[in-house]
């Protein structure tokens, strides 16, 4: 599986088949940590306390405290403890106390500008039929033009969770499979 964050190629070397489709941006982890930052500052019930350098990088520590409800009487603060990088904004460390359970995960990205672009290329055998999802779907960026594309209502949630985001809606331009129950479905 190749990933670069908005889409995967998906390889299966038995079959001599390759599927290229879309993806969460989340599949890269890069932009998992830069996704998690951004929903932090919007959603996020979140304070500056402080800075620190870590191991050269000079950061913004942010605390975020989280209320967990467990039953209508019992609630549990969760409280995640972000290192962010003041260059990049990426997170560089991450502290977690849920409970009496402590988790601590440090990231070391580095961004090698010395690597060749063409090395990262996938170099597939001839033979290798890829089919291209892009080329049958409609792709919305919003809401909005997803229920204009609909000929049916399009069922939304009233409030995301915190931390969710709309990321786009997919519509068949034709249907591959005309059993398929799903194929007029955004």
């Amino acid at each position: 599986m190749i990933a670069d964050g908005t889409k995967t190629l998906n390889y299966d070397k038995k079959s001599k088949k390759g599927v290229l489709k879309w993806t969460n941006p989340l599949a890269s982890p890069v932009l998992e940590l830069k996704s998690q930052v951004d929903d932090i500052y919007k959603y996020g019930n979140y304070k500056l306390v402080g800075s620190e350098n870590l191991d050269g990088i000079d950061t913004n520590v942010i605390k975020v405290e989280t209320e967990i409800k467990k039953s209508k009487a019992k609630v549990r603060i969760k409280t995640d403890t972000y290192w962010i990088d003041k260059k990049t904004n990426f997170i560089v460390k991450h502290e977690e106390l849920n409970g009496d359970v402590k988790k601590i995960v440090t990231y070391n990205i580095d961004f090698n500008t010395l690597v060749n672009k063409n090395d990262l290329k996938p170099n597939l055998p001839k033979d290798v039929y890829v089919y291209n999802t892009f080329d049958n779907m409609y792709i919305f960026n919003s809401i909005e033009d997803a229920k204009k594309a609909s000929d049916h209502d399009v069922i939304i949630p009233d409030k995301l969770p915190t931390g969710l985001k709309f990321f786009n809606a997919w519509k068949y331009k034709k249907d591959p499979n005309p059993s398929n129950p799903y194929n007029h479905s955004i």
